[in-house]
């Protein structure tokens, strides 16, 4: 019973920094063309988001093992929402396009909420069978894309390319990220267990961190580098959202994100039920 209760409170604590790193590495995705400082609150509505659905999966569920995390299939769609809305700014930073960028996500997570709980509601989830194969499978093969095309962006600071191939610096840089992933691949395929991914992760950034203890080089440097990444601070993470801020939104670039929005509920109500469906 006791190694049990410890495996439980190890399992969940790198459960906690697996979400963790999702939600900063998701936050880096989304607002990685637009400026530094929007980071800061990009970063606060993701761990806030993680927060919320782990505790209200696990205190209100029905099933006792249940573990709930954000799903960040979706990831690409919220990047190409905040990159036309900041690109309604003119490309500058301002506490409007920040307020505005702020208020789309949330209007975004305010309406699949919703639309999800009318589907439970209606008892809707049968729909997932006249989902033909081939639109799945180019569903999921897209989204694959789009994760290694931005995952590479965020790892380099440069959109990747064919071009960038022959880039040192680039090499240098998406080289750690690709071992990373081959490792997180492997450990998935060949040790399946709910501490294999977690571990793997764990000690990759151990093994990081020592590696740059044992090479003399500081956070700073690293950051500088591209190694780490470089957040300028604009205030506080919490609270997210001043009051204020609402007379700077921007309503109309909020508006002509309405198909984005449709379109990420619909999405995200297929993903659940291609998950509920193939774990029955």
């Amino acid at each position: 019973m006791q190694s049990s209760k410890i495996a439980n409170i190890l399992s969940g604590t790198l459960i906690a920094l697996v979400n963790i790193s999702v939600a900063v590495s998701v936050a880096a995705l989304l607002f990685a063309q637009t400026d530094p400082r929007l980071m800061v609150p990009g970063i606060a509505i993701l761990l806030i988001g993680t927060l919320v659905t782990g505790l209200g999966g696990s205190l209100f569920s029905d099933y006792k093992a249940v573990i709930c995390s954000p799903r960040n299939g979706v990831a690409p769609l919220f990047a190409v929402m905040v990159t036309s809305i900041y690109a309604s700014f003119g490309y500058e930073y301002s506490i409007g396009a920040e307020a505005t960028i702020v208020v789309a996500i949330m209007i975004t997570t305010l309406v699949t909420g919703l639309f999800l709980l009318l589907l439970g509601r209606m008892k809707l989830g049968n729909l997932v069978r006249y989902i033909p194969y081939p639109v799945t499978g180019g569903f999921f093969a897209g989204i694959g894309y789009i994760f290694i095309q931005g995952g590479l962006t965020v790892a380099s600071g440069q959109n990747a390319s064919l071009v960038a191939l022959i880039d040192t610096n680039f090499i240098q840089l998406v080289l750690p990220a690709i071992v990373l992933a081959l490792c997180l691949i492997a450990g998935k395929m060949f040790r399946d267990n709910r501490l294999s991914v977690r571990g793997i992760l764990l000690l990759l950034i151990l093994i990081f961190y020592v590696v740059l203890a044992v090479a003399g080089m500081s956070r700073e440097e690293a950051a500088l580098r591209g190694l780490l990444p470089t957040i300028e601070a604009t205030g506080t993470m919490i609270p997210v959202f001043h009051l204020e801020y609402l007379q700077e939104v921007k309503w109309l670039a909020v508006s002509q994100q309405l198909g984005s929005i449709v379109v990420v509920a619909l999405l995200c109500s297929m993903m659940l039920l291609l998950d509920v469906s193939g774990s029955n």
